[in-house]
């Protein structure tokens, strides 16, 4: 105890409960103190739960790796408790981090791979529903729908946790608001007032509603998306979330008429947390408010460096808006509509594709040569992911799980996971009957690497 008879894992909870309400700097300071305290204790527990604290808020301001290095000592200090539940709640924060830090196939295999010690300690229905629903995320934000889908229901069915059945629900709202769906009938179970009764932190509430804003601008319904989209702003506007709401700010922009607004809009754009994907929703925060063909560009290739398809389907859709309409060069312009066609086609974004469609005949853009598709790829059939790719050209090079591990510097938990995924995705028995689809149907994008 310190002389004010705090002790270092009183003062860690503490600082996780700023964490989850979004109080950063009181999460920072209480997550530094109880980590100081922690060591001089020699409290695992309490220094891993500080170390969380610490590395979630340092993620969100932008500091990845100081962030994530104190996530992935979080986890090393919890594999040493005998309680497993921290152990899952680091596995937890760590995908969230990986996740707000871009790392997109990292986080669906940290929270696999968690949802695979949740299994095996028989603590799936209250951790593991959210660690499926945060892969799902991860799977959503890559263009894995279906794959996002399945885990999203999964989380639904074998969770016992609120929180993790709301996550679920919100990922298959998405998906349903972007392939025009009706979420009813998408869920396998509702339970009732289930929203109600959780309190809403601030991380919550900048994502709750989005689906549902996007779904009335598809509908055409700007007036119900405004007011939604304001209502969640003004929950989060004083709050930490305020720097992570580039998606809300982007919507906001998209629906918003009014200049005094939509300049007040861009202030806070700049605000927004130096994270990959946060800047990227700025580049579009100023496309959306300026509607110029270059801003429009910027976006796309801002998307497209961060491999997030149905974004950079999006942001193509607008740029060729903006060219046909300055008639700056309908070439370039169908060459783009096209693109945005063959992504929206292959995501089963209907809504995006009927709007596509529309501008196309709007402007009597011929799409029908160009926008069929070739066959997909090998890789796109299978679905696998940069990482699952490299693991595989690794299989097929004849490696073991720690020359993998070594070669790509991950874990060989993290190697066992992405196999057991490659696995499933070829639909195949064994790793060398992996390599021999891989070799025969020419899945390798390059030939495998050299241990040399």
């Amino acid at each position: 105890m310190t002389m004010s008879g705090v002790s270092a894992l009183s003062m860690a909870r503490r600082a996780r409960v700023a964490m989850l309400w979004s109080r950063h700097f009181e999460a920072r300071a209480l997550g530094c103190s109880a980590v100081s305290q922690a060591l001089a204790e020699g409290s695992g527990l309490a220094e891993a739960l500080g170390r969380i604290a610490l590395g979630i808020t340092a993620v969100k301001a932008g500091e990845v790796e100081p962030g994530l290095a104190d996530l992935r000592r979080a986890r090393a200090l919890c594999a040493g408790l005998t309680d497993p539940d921290p152990v899952l709640v680091s596995y937890i924060n760590l995908g969230c981090g990986l996740r707000l830090a871009g790392r997109l196939d990292e986080a669906v295999a940290v929270n696999l791979e968690g949802y695979e010690l949740a299994c095996a300690t028989d603590d799936v229905d209250r951790r593991g529903g959210l660690l499926l629903a945060n892969a799902a995320e991860a799977e959503f934000a890559l263009g894995h729908w279906d794959r996002a889908q399945t885990l999203a229901q999964q989380a639904i069915q074998r969770s016992a946790d609120e929180l993790a059945w709301l996550a679920g629900y919100r990922i298959i709202g998405k998906i349903a608001a972007m392939r025009a769906h009706d979420v009813v009938g998408l869920l396998p179970h509702a339970p009732t007032g289930i929203a109600a009764a959780i309190p809403v932190r601030p991380a919550e509430a900048r994502c709750r509603h989005l689906a549902d804003a996007e779904r009335a601008l598809w509908a055409g319904r700007a007036d119900v998306a405004r007011q939604r989209l304001r209502d969640v702003w003004s929950s989060i506007v004083d709050t930490g979330e305020a720097t992570l709401s580039g998606q809300l700010l982007a919507l906001r922009l998209r629906a918003e008429t009014e200049p005094q607004i939509v300049a007040e809009l861009l202030q806070h754009t700049a605000r927004l947390a130096p994270l990959p994907e946060q800047q990227a929703f700025a580049r579009q925060c100023q496309a959306e408010a300026t509607g110029h063909r270059d801003a429009w560009q910027a976006s796309v290739c801002g998307w497209d460096r961060l491999g997030r398809p149905y974004e950079a389907a999006y942001c193509r859709w607008r740029w060729a808006e903006a060219l046909l309409l300055s008639r700056a060069d309908p070439a370039l312009a169908r060459t783009v509509l096209v693109e945005a066609a063959e992504t929206a086609t292959g995501l089963g974004a209907i809504a995006l594709h009927q709007q596509i469609q529309a501008l196309a005949r709007l402007h009597r853009v011929p799409m029908t040569a160009l926008a069929a598709s070739p066959s997909p790829s090998a890789e796109a059939q299978f679905g696998l992911t940069p990482r699952e790719r490299e693991v595989l050209a690794c299989i097929t090079a004849g490696w073991s799980n720690r020359q993998i591990g070594q070669q790509l510097y991950i874990s060989p938990k993290t190697v066992s996971v992405h196999i057991s995924s490659i696995l499933r995705k070829l639909d195949v028995a064994n790793r060398c009957e992996a390599a021999g689809i891989a070799r025969r149907i020419g899945l390798l994008a390059q030939p495998p690497l050299s241990r040399g």
